[in-house]
C-alpha cells in the first residue's frame, strides 16, 4: 500500500524506461563504465526486483515515493552484484 492507501503496480514503475535509465546510470558510477559488466548488472536488478512476486518492492511502508524506494532498493541490488563478482569461485 501507498501512502494514499492504493495499492501499487510495480511492474511498471522498475521496468519502465525511466527507471532502467537510472539503474544503467548507477550501474556505471557504481561498477565502472564495462557496457558489458553495465547490462548484466542492470539484468540482475530488474530482476531481483520481480522476483518472489516484487516481494522486495513490496516491503514499501509508503514513507517515501515510490520512485526513492526503487532508487533505494536498486542501490542495495548492485552493491550486491558487486559483492557477488569480487567473491572467490566456489563460496
Amino acid at each position: 500500500m501507498g501512502r494514499t492507501g492504493a495499492v501499487i503496480n510495480w511492474a511498471p514503475l522498475a521496468l519502465g524506461t525511466a527507471h532502467k535509465h537510472r539503474v544503467r546510470i548507477l550501474c556505471r558510477r557504481m561498477l565502472g563504465r564495462d557496457t558489458l559488466l553495465i547490462e548484466d548488472a542492470t539484468d540482475f536488478v530488474l530482476r531481483e526486483l520481480a522476483r518472489d512476486n516484487w516481494s522486495r518492492c513490496l516491503r514499501f511502508q509508503g514513507k517515501a515515493k515510490p520512485d526513492t524506494w526503487l532508487y533505494l532498493l536498486s542501490v542495495q541490488l548492485i552493491r550486491e552484484y558487486r559483492k557477488r563478482l569480487l567473491e572467490p569461485p566456489g563460496r
